[in-house]
């Protein structure tokens, strides 16, 4: 007796069913690890672009204060070299960011945190009225912080210094001086080039190992002599 249309079941059977959705979920995952992975680097590419926006800004402003060192009371007994101070990871400099009419130079420090992985600088500014010898300066600096999540690659520091090579015949400066230690007042006359090296990560950076963008740059000592340094008093400061 042949099945009326009303007794027959149009589907899909289970082994079907179980194929189509292994397949969409083979299809499924395909995408989702495309997206991931368009995801994290387009987050790649982002975060180093933060981290190479917020170092460079900050090394040009490192660099520009360092290139405006000038040597101070150079009529007095004891005249002050650029350098006051400095070692690997802190340089402490007279500058003059003014036309050289309105105030003296202001005494800055830039100092590299190890522990908080970040960059600060001090403003010390000048309390004695322009022309005055010697040159004072106030002892409460205004404090600011230039950077954070950065970082000074290993076993070098942040700052580098180098002096002339008498032996070569270019006259550059090409020797490194040690900075381990604080450089004596000699080897402070000696600096003919100061290079900064950061590396830095993307502003609040998680994990362990974030991105990192290496960033250098290196600034030449203004001498106030154009010959080849016989003596780097002199050179340096007249």
């Amino acid at each position: 007796m042949p099945v009326s249309r009303a007794h027959r079941v149009d589907g899909f059977t289970v082994v079907e069913l179980l194929m189509v959705m292994f397949i969409a979920g083979v299809v499924l995952a395909g995408v989702m690890t495309l997206m991931s992975t368009v995801l994290q680097q387009g987050t790649g590419i982002i975060a180093r672009t933060d981290a190479s926006q917020r170092g460079r800004l900050t090394l040009d402003r490192m660099t520009q204060q360092l290139r405006s060192q000038v040597c101070v009371d150079l009529t007095h007994d004891s005249a002050k070299a650029g350098l006051a101070a400095a070692d690997r990871n802190s340089v402490r400099f007279y500058a003059d960011l003014t036309d050289g009419s309105t105030e003296p130079p202001a005494m800055r420090e830039l100092i590299y945190e190890p522990a908080n992985q970040r960059v600060v600088e001090n403003v010390y500014p000048a309390t004695s009225a322009i022309g005055a010898v010697p040159t004072t300066w106030s002892a409460s600096p205004a404090t600011s912080i230039l950077i954070s999540d950065v970082t000074a690659p290993a076993g070098q520091g942040m700052f580098t210094f180098y002096k002339y090579d008498s032996a070569d015949a270019d006259r550059e400066a090409t020797v490194e001086i040690p900075g381990t230690t604080p450089l004596s007042a000699d080897s402070r006359y000696d600096v003919a080039r100061i290079d900064v090296t950061m590396d830095v990560a993307p502003g609040g950076a998680q994990g362990a190992s974030p991105p990192v963008t290496r960033l250098q740059d290196g600034i030449a000592v203004r001498n106030l002599s154009t010959g080849y340094p016989s003596n780097a008093k002199e050179l340096q400061c007249g």
